[in-house]
């Protein structure tokens, strides 16, 4: 982000995306210090 000069928000919403796409597409849990989830783990 700071290295190329990304606006802050937008750079955290596109990695949420990603994050919550590979979240989805493994089904991977939740894992500590969050809560166990029933199926893949939400990105908020």
């Amino acid at each position: 982000i700071v290295i190329r000069g990304e606006p802050i928000e937008k750079a955290l919403a596109t990695q949420a995306e990603r994050l919550a796409r590979i979240m989805q597409e493994t089904g991977a849990p939740c894992w500590e210090p969050d809560a166990p989830s029933d199926g893949p783990c939400p990105v908020e």
